[in-house]
């Protein structure tokens, strides 16, 4: 009679290989749109910067009817 073989636990070092790949891979794709998406947000942010200080502005020649010095 032969005995049933134990429960295999863990990963082989082919599948750890594997595994690890694609996740570099995964990261390889992901890290450009990261920058790309940083670099489109410092746009919008400086752009609401520029529109922000002209409301200023206008606010500033509404009150004081000239623009500052």
């Amino acid at each position: 009679m032969k005995l049933p073989l134990p429960a295999r636990r863990g990963l082989s070092v082919i599948e750890a290989v594997v595994a690890i790949m694609v996740l570099a891979l995964l990261a390889v794709i992901a890290l450009p749109a990261l920058e790309r998406t940083r670099g489109a947000a410092l746009g919008n942010q400086s752009r609401d910067n520029l529109r922000r200080i002209g409301i200023g502005m206008h606010a500033y020649h509404t009150e004081h009817k000239s623009f500052p010095k």
